[in-house]
């Protein structure tokens, strides 16, 4: 009998050793263990996804309403700060329909991600305005992009940007997407401490930068710039993208 397979977004996972065991009702139920193994993974990934695409954008809500409910009163920067929080909610509610979207199956080009990457990080900016945030867009890189594939790109420039300036201190930070040959790229550097001799531990943002890359067929490269601070690598065939 052939063994079992597990369809990823990555493809075909061999599941050795778990074969299919039959069930009262038509002979072909599926192992325990097997079972036990898809909920695991389905869980991981409802996890990560709400962590990314819900999760953050309302965290950085709540800090927003805390600036406004300290505010003294001046009527301008209070609305553009309500903008913010607008900007804030929509963003959430757009990760929440795209959580759905991937349950469903469901999937188109996006022709906005960088758009939505530069407006990502003119929140940032807004939110902490003495960074120095700059983006990059290489030219070959495709207009529109697979909307799965698109999404995991926004959350890794997310992630490593918050990790850039939360846990490296960083005050400049330069996202770029590069095409080179049959490559595609996502590099977020920083100014900050870097890795100061430290072996690089995964919290839960970068194990989903490497969960998302792994998706993708990818790898995911962290080290020392030769100046200081810290490069993240992210590198995937260049034909997902679509």
């Amino acid at each position: 009998m052939a063994q079992p397979t597990l369809k990823t977004e990555a493809g075909a996972m061999d599941l050795p050793g778990l074969a299919a065991e039959p069930s009262e009702g038509n002979g072909l139920g599926l192992s325990r263990s097997l079972l036990a193994d898809c909920e695991r993974r389905v869980r991981a990934a409802v996890a990560r996804d709400l962590h990314d695409r819900v999760a953050q954008p309302l965290a950085a809500l709540l800090m927003v309403l805390e600036d406004v409910k300290q505010d003294p009163g001046d009527r301008r920067r209070v609305i553009r700060r309500i903008d913010t929080v607008q900007d804030q909610v929509r963003t959430a509610l757009f990760g929440l329909r795209e959580v759905l979207c991937d349950l469903r199956e469901q999937e188109w080009l996006d022709d906005g991600l960088v758009g939505r990457i530069r407006g990502e990080l003119e929140t940032v900016l807004y939110q902490h305005p003495h960074l120095r945030l700059r983006l990059t867009v290489s030219p070959r890189w495709p207009a529109a992009i697979r909307s799965r594939v698109g999404d995991h790109v926004l959350q890794i420039v997310r992630e490593a940007v918050h990790n850039a300036r939360f846990h490296g201190g960083a005050t400049g930070i330069d996202v770029a997407l590069r095409v080179t040959g049959r490559r595609a790229e996502v590099v977020v550097s920083d100014d900050g401490r870097g890795l100061e001799g430290r072996r690089v531990r995964p919290g839960m943002g970068l194990l989903g930068i490497h969960e998302r890359a792994t998706l993708l067929g990818g790898r995911v490269v962290v080290g020392e710039r030769p100046d200081g601070g810290t490069r993240l690598r992210v590198t995937v065939p260049r034909e997902v993208l679509g």
